[in-house]
């Protein structure tokens, strides 16, 4: 699932990036493919962390786990907006694209080995 939601943000950014200028539909779009791809990386990742996890302390990771997305979520939203004041809607696509490419290249490297 994980993956799956990394392909929509993939394409998300890129429908940023190197959609029409200006085309409502094509925003919409991009905006829903991230939307989706967001709660699906998301869903997997909290439901592989709380898999790892002893149920006397799976509350309190959780949780503590939640915390730090929903504070680095609200602190690159900001700096999200700083980013396209200072520059455009296509560098906010790229940068975004660059970002995904640092949990791609991770997961590729801990795949379980093919038998």
């Amino acid at each position: 699932m994980a993956v799956y939601g990394m392909a929509a943000l993939a394409v998300s950014a890129l429908g940023a990036a190197y959609g029409p200028n200006h085309s409502i539909p094509g925003l919409v779009m991009a905006l829903w493919l991230l939307g989706i791809g967001w709660n699906m990386t998301f869903v997997a990742g909290s439901a592989t962390l709380s898999a790892g996890l002893d149920p006397s302390i799976r509350a309190r990771v959780q949780g503590a786990a939640d915390s730090v997305t929903w504070m680095s979520s609200a602190t690159t939203s900001v700096l999200a907006g700083v980013l396209y004041q200072a520059t455009d809607y296509r560098s906010l696509g790229l940068l975004g694209l660059a970002l995904l490419a640092v949990p791609a290249v991770f997961m590729l490297r801990r795949r379980p080995e093919a038998a």
